[in-house]
């Protein structure tokens, strides 16, 4: 189930009904908001064998085999040891030179493509300037900007965003699960399935909320303890989510919301370095600690 995101999917359905589908998509946007689903979903929907006009059916081998990822067309790339690797790419890119066993159309799906290191987006390069036949690339990222400019140069772009949260939990039935769900369906399915993920996404809101209000003293003592329990982005996502109602809140009442501006980009700019690069995440707490 794909939740939202109705303007990337039409785009994507008559991209293929009209026969004009592009030979490699980026599809960029946070992280859990169901953009490898939709690429799977594309795939599926571009090779279904089942009846009637509605597709992807999800019924028949085609669709089933795509969703299993046992399709012999259809190939996955996911990072090995937090990067791509210039084999990886070349490897899916041998699996689909050749004409197609079984689908329509061919497809390789690179999830986190940012990971892909110096080697590997030169061979992506490379590929993409003399692309396989009746194939299609998604590079699946939250952060496009970390991709070659010659490289996204060659892509078609659909940007995903957060989901609404009544979109949300009209899916999951629960609105405080939607409310927690900071936006994302996949986190919003993992707290509906899991009582203590759900508790504990309440308890780092509450605790947001009270480092918000404190002394610096008292959020560097935080700091210490949200490191040490390996939440710090958890704490920064939640942080995010506060700050963003702030904001609109402040814009509600016209107030001055240049403040709230600037401490939304450092969490925003924090939530990169801890999940992209080797930073002291404790250094990156206390930083936001003394902006927030």
């Amino acid at each position: 189930m794909i939740i939202g995101h109705q303007k990337q999917k039409e785009k994507l359905k008559m991209l293929l009904e009209k026969e004009e589908v592009p030979h490699a998509f980026l599809f960029s946007g946070p992280e859990k908001v169901g953009k490898k689903r939709t690429a799977i979903r594309f795939l599926k929907m571009a090779n279904c064998t089942g009846e009637g006009k509605n597709k992807p059916c999800e019924k028949c081998q085609s669709c089933l085999e795509i969703e299993k990822e046992k399709h012999p067309d259809i190939t996955q790339v996911i990072p090995e040891k937090g990067e791509i690797r210039m084999e990886q790419v070349e490897e899916a890119a041998k699996k689909v030179c050749y004409k197609c066993i079984k689908a329509n159309l061919k497809g390789v799906v690179i999830d986190d493509a940012h990971l892909m290191n110096l080697y590997s987006q030169n061979a992506m390069l490379k590929i993409l300037e003399e692309p396989p036949e009746n194939t299609v690339f998604f590079l699946v990222t939250g952060y496009p900007h970390m991709l070659f400019s010659t490289v996204r140069s060659r892509l078609f772009e659909l940007k995903f965003s957060a989901v609404s949260e009544e979109e949300i939990r009209k899916a999951v039935k629960d609105e405080r699960t939607a409310f927690l769900s900071l936006g994302k369906p996949g986190v919003a399915f993992e707290l509906a399935a899991s009582k203590e993920k759900k508790e504990e996404a309440e308890r780092m809101r509450r605790e947001v909320k009270e480092v918000i209000k404190s002394d610096i003293g008292d959020r560097f003592l935080k700091a210490k303890e949200i490191v040490k329990k390996e939440t710090v982005e958890d704490f920064l996502e939640y942080l995010l989510r506060l700050l963003q109602e702030k904001m609109k809140k402040e814009m509600r009442e016209n107030r001055n919301t240049e403040k709230t501006r600037k401490a939304l980009f450092h969490v925003q700019e924090a939530l990169f370095l801890k999940a992209k690069t080797n930073i002291n995440p404790q250094l990156v707490l206390e930083q936001i600690m003394l902006k927030i």
